[in-house]
């Protein structure tokens, strides 16, 4: 009797700690996974399909030189247009269907690009009328969460 009462005993705490790892677990994974979707930020860009642009931010002057008829054109606003979300970019065309020639001017909620992520994709919207001066992004390539896209002029 006693080899009895002694197995059923270790089976028992056995499986009372399996139980205990298998929680330790679970709630372990959903923490790591919250931080990864925090730090990454798929909080927000999941649940907005159609992401505004950011408020324009003042940036030093652009890398590529801006040609001089469209930096008199914008006068001498310019800012870059930053992608909040990581993906992959491709330009909106425009109103015939075809890739915009620049200094491509565009109105307020105008779709300037979309980024395509595991999620869905997503479209940049102009949170004002401007011009775009320079697109820093190929097509179809890569961009991470706040790469510069674009030079935008108002």
């Amino acid at each position: 009797m006693s080899n009895l009462s002694t197995g059923l005993m270790l089976m028992a705490v056995g499986m009372v700690t399996v139980f205990v790892i298998l929680l330790i677990v679970i709630f372990f994974g959903k923490f790591l996974i919250a931080s990864v979707n925090k730090l990454s930020g798929k909080d927000n860009a999941s649940s907005q399909n159609s992401v505004q642009a950011p408020a324009p931010v003042a940036q030093p002057a652009p890398a590529e030189p801006v040609p001089a008829p469209a930096a008199a054109e914008a006068g001498n606003s310019i800012y870059d247009l930053i992608t909040p979300i990581g993906g992959r970019f491709s330009l909106s065309p425009d109103s015939e269907g075809r890739k915009p020639s620049l200094p491509f001017r565009f109105k307020k909620g105008d779709a300037l690009c979309k980024i395509t992520t595991a999620d869905g994709e997503s479209t940049l919207c102009a949170s004002e009328d401007g011009t775009i001066l320079a697109v820093l992004v190929e097509n179809g390539s890569k961009v991470e969460t706040n790469d510069v896209l674009m030079n935008i002029g108002r």
